[in-house]
């Protein structure tokens, strides 16, 4: 009879479980170089993070209140051009 040897778990099972988002994945989503990620740590920049060895990861808590702190929400607002009143955005695009 074989013995069961249990598994190691996943690296992404305890990022999972833990609610942590590694440095490749949070690049992914949005949509940047991890070497973008990694100056903006240079600079004092960016959401809070954690540093183990030579892994970087991310609270996803820190992440979510990164991402609502950086949200651009345009107000549109009606002006005249050319005699027609046509919407416009607060930075100014037609």
């Amino acid at each position: 009879m074989p013995i069961a040897i249990p598994e190691k778990p996943f690296v992404g099972d305890l990022q999972t479980r833990l609610d942590y988002v590694a440095e490749d994945d949070f690049a992914l989503l949005r949509r940047v170089k991890v070497s973008a990620l990694r100056n903006e740590r240079s600079r004092g920049e960016g959401p809070p993070y954690v540093r183990s060895g030579r892994q970087v990861f991310y609270p996803l808590a820190d992440l979510k209140a990164f991402m609502e702190a950086n949200t651009v929400r345009p107000v549109a607002t009606p002006t005249l051009i050319h005699g027609r009143w046509r919407r416009r955005s607060a930075g100014g695009a037609v």
